[in-house]
């Protein structure tokens, strides 16, 4: 098969993967394996929850210093798309 072909047949099966959810789970698969550790416990914690705890905890810090906005932008990104 020519290169372009399978790069089209790959492409096609990418999507209708993602259409039939395939590629949800086996990013929630990845989501899983991904973890930070608390620094103070040591426990592994997943890598959203644990950014989203930060994040909570920053807050009251960048209200005071006036960088909230820039703060609250972080979490936007960090919580994807």
């Amino acid at each position: 098969m020519p290169a372009a072909a399978a790069t089209a047949t790959r492409r096609g099966r990418r999507g209708r993967r993602a259409r039939l959810g395939c590629d949800r789970e086996l990013e929630q698969a990845r989501a899983q394996r991904l973890a930070l550790a608390d620094l103070a416990t040591g426990e592994r914690e997943p890598l959203r929850a644990r950014l989203e705890r930060l994040f909570d905890e920053l807050a009251p810090v960048a209200a005071r210093l006036g960088c909230d906005r820039e703060l609250e932008q972080a979490r936007a990104l960090a919580s994807g798309p």
